[in-house]
């Protein structure tokens, strides 16, 4: 088996049925199905049971939250690769699978970008970076909606922290490239539909996420956490200047230069 898919969801029976027909209209068929369902009381059990031939493996049953639903999803996968598409998210079109495997790239992580929706409506296309580093990891990350991973890396780096509750991708991503060297290669193509429902999309979580990051840092990457709170506080800064008109920017430069320059006098 090429592939494993693994869906997690939780009483969103809407988007679960979107997403399982984005995976069972596929061209490509070399994949096994697994969904992790958190015991929905919603819908959301009909709906599966409505597509049960599709799926290889399905559970319904109370779990401790995302990142201990997605480990259950790797022990059951057989697949070479994995790849998380969790309810909402939906793949961007029905031969996507076949064009990223006709590539046959063998890297340890394959990614490529993501379509973001909000209630439906498309907000933008993520066009993410061919070359991962420390400095892309402290702005940002990779969707695992649109990346797959090599099963194997699991047995390396371990599975997915379930310490965390926003951001263990993150932290499997940045010790999977940064401290294992895995080998990795980016796909310049729209591999999924991402929802912004999610709760690593909404913007009350992002403190909470930020300090997740600040301490996977502290435990795994000591050296550069003065550098990851200078990042974070030049990006604040530089958002701060573009939520200003553009009079008021004027102002606070000149402002500065003006003290700048009664410092030098003295």
């Amino acid at each position: 088996m090429l592939l494993s898919i693994i869906t997690v969801n939780l009483n969103n029976h809407i988007g679960l049925e979107k997403t399982i027909q984005s995976v069972i209209n596929q061209s490509f068929k070399n994949f096994e199905y697994i969904i992790i369902d958190g015991g929905s009381e919603d819908d959301s059990l009909n709906v599966i049971k409505k597509f049960a031939s599709y799926i290889n493996y399905w559970v319904s049953e109370k779990d401790d939250g995302i990142y201990n639903a997605m480990n259950k999803g790797i022990s059951k996968a057989t697949g070479e690769y994995c790849l998380f598409l969790n309810s909402g998210d939906s793949l961007s079109d029905d031969s996507i699978l076949h064009k990223v495997f006709s590539l046959n790239r063998e890297e340890d992580i394959i990614y490529g970008n993501r379509k973001e929706f909000f209630n439906n409506v498309e907000k933008r296309t993520i066009t993410f970076s061919e070359k991962l580093s420390f400095y892309f990891f402290y702005t940002y990350t990779l969707g695992h909606q649109s990346t797959f991973i090599r099963r194997k890396l699991f047995d390396i780096v371990g599975n997915y922290n379930e310490n965390k509750k926003f951001d263990a991708d993150w932290e499997f991503f940045m010790i999977a490239t940064a401290k294992h060297n895995c080998s990795y290669a980016y796909v310049p193509i729209t591999i999924c539909n991402y929802d912004l429902h999610g709760i690593s999309a909404i913007d009350a979580n992002r403190e909470e996420m930020m300090n997740e990051r600040l301490n996977t840092l502290k435990h795994h990457f000591p050296l550069f956490v003065e550098d990851y709170e200078e990042l974070v506080r030049l990006k604040r800064e530089i958002n701060y200047y573009r939520n200003r008109t553009t009079l008021n920017l004027i102002k606070d430069i000149i402002k500065k230069q003006v003290q700048k320059i009664r410092i030098l006098d003295k």
